[in-house]
């Protein structure tokens, strides 16, 4: 058998070499990326994010509910061994770009930590509390950036930084929190803004907006403001507030969503009566297992005390405080026409102060209680003697959810005419004796002084803004 020629065999060695090579490229650019031999760079909770298929174009595995991963270099992530579901991908590039808004990596805190504004060093824009669940930016050095926070900037993106030592994989029982020192919590429809005093700049600049209808924090003095919200505080200067407002604000009517527990069949569901965002609008109903914490039972009430206090020209007594300490503020009911009860209480509900030298009362007619419905107390917009009024038509229909011994709970929103249990944070507490509001008046008093963030729950009367009684 004839040899082949040195050179030829050469040529078929190389040849061979070449195409083997060709194919081993091939196989690894086709292949998935070896991450057993990446360095882990740490273990994030991972949610609402689509991943990328590694090695290959195209969508991959998306993660809905939360799941634990391994973040490793550029950034790829892979489910915790022996966990299910088995996953891996790339992360898109505005998650490891752009804290997000309840998507991508997200981290606990597990202890108290300062967030600053604008720069890791910068000025103190409030705290991180544990149990708060914020999105996280990697990044190398003590400092993480991070969002997910519930308020919003009021200028530009939030750029905000948190010790990444005081955040963790471990979640963490939300925190409770009390109110500063000196502080009154209030509640308003609207946004409040926080501002914040750089020292490098000639003007204070908006720094956030407060979450509308939860408490916020504001010091008697009306120069400090603060708010916590899902283990999130943030700090800043009341600059908005330089009217005399109130100190209590239960979110009386204006467009505060009232909460209720009902049936639906066999369900139980959560009723709003309108959407923050959205006040014209009211929120779908949303089905829960049991009533919640501290929500109070309805039972339809006895009787009629408050249509007999009209009817006898009495008095009605509200629970107020102005930020000086809990009042009490009598009010007196006067019938156009007591003759014509059957068709309905007409007249006015006058206050025995005077306001600035002048009368102030509301328009009012009363329905009664009707089978499965609630009594309604109608208040027109408040007039004075001398002819002045509000500028806004500043209407409330006060339901009367509960009337015990002289004592009203009511709300100024509608509830639904299945209800079964409401939230009583949101209700106003009257009295229909002197003696009985003194006695609340000391009570709530006595609560404030151990702390002011209960201020919103103790029944008062929501005071309306730019009017002082």
């Amino acid at each position: 058998m004839p040899l082949a020629s040195r050179s030829s065999a050469s040529g078929l060695i190389l040849l061979l070499l070449t195409a083997s090579g060709v194919v081993a490229c091939n196989k690894r650019k086709s292949e998935p990326i070896n991450a057993a031999s990446m360095r882990v760079l740490g273990r994030y909770w991972l949610t609402h994010t689509q991943l990328q298929s590694a090695g290959a174009k195209g969508t991959g595995f998306t993660v809905t509910a939360p799941r634990l991963v391994e973040l490793l270099p550029n950034g790829y992530v892979r489910s915790i061994p022996n966990q299910e579901p088995q996953f891996e991908g790339l992360l898109p590039p505005e998650v490891l770009q752009e804290p997000q808004n309840g998507r991508g990596l997200m981290l606990y805190a597990q202890r108290v930590g300062e967030i600053h504004w604008r720069t890791p060093e910068g000025l103190l824009y409030g705290r991180v509390h544990p149990g708060a669940f914020v999105s996280v930016v990697p990044m190398d050095g003590l400092m993480v950036r991070i969002g997910n926070l519930p308020f919003k900037p009021d200028q530009g993106p939030l750029v905000v930084y948190v010790n990444r030592e005081s955040l963790g994989t471990e979640p963490r029982e939300l925190a409770s929190l009390k109110a500063p020192v000196d502080t009154r919590s209030m509640r308003w429809s609207v946004p409040i803004s926080g501002w914040i005093a750089d020292p490098d700049e000639p003007n204070m600049k908006p720094a956030w907006s407060s979450k509308p209808c939860e408490d916020v924090w504001v010091s008697r003095d009306l120069k400090r403001v603060s708010q916590y919200v899902r283990g999130v505080e943030v700090i800043g200067i009341a600059d908005s507030l330089t009217a005399p407002w109130p100190t209590i604000d239960a979110g009386g009517g204006i467009s505060c969503p009232g909460r209720f527990i009902a049936h639906r069949g066999a369900q139980l569901v959560l009723c709003e009566t309108t959407k923050p965002d959205n006040p014209n609008k009211p929120a779908e109903p949303r089905v829960v297992e049991r009533i919640p914490e501290g929500y109070r039972t309805f039972e339809l009430p006895k009787g009629d005390p408050l249509g007999n206090a009209i009817e006898q020209g009495a008095s009605a007594y509200w629970l107020t405080d102005d930020g000086s300490g809990p009042k009490c503020d009598q009010w007196s009911f006067r019938l156009d026409d007591p003759r014509h009860r059957a068709k309905g209480r007409k007249g006015r509900l006058v206050r025995h102060e005077k306001w600035d030298r002048e009368t102030a009362w509301f328009p009012m007619s009363y329905l009664p209680s009707e089978e499965k419905r609630l009594a309604v107390l109608h208040l027109g917009t408040i007039m004075l003697s001398g002819g002045g009024t509000m500028k806004c038509p500043c209407e409330s229909d006060y339901a009367i959810l509960r009337a015990d011994e002289g004592e009203l709970e009511v709300i100024s929103q509608p509830p639904p005419d299945d209800i079964i249990a409401y939230d009583p944070s949101q209700t106003e507490r009257w009295f229909l004796s002197a003696e009985k509001c003194q006695v609340a008046r000391t009570q709530a008093a006595e609560a404030l002084e151990r702390d002011g963030s209960v201020a919103t729950r103790l029944g008062f009367h929501a005071v309306l803004p730019g009017l002082q009684f």
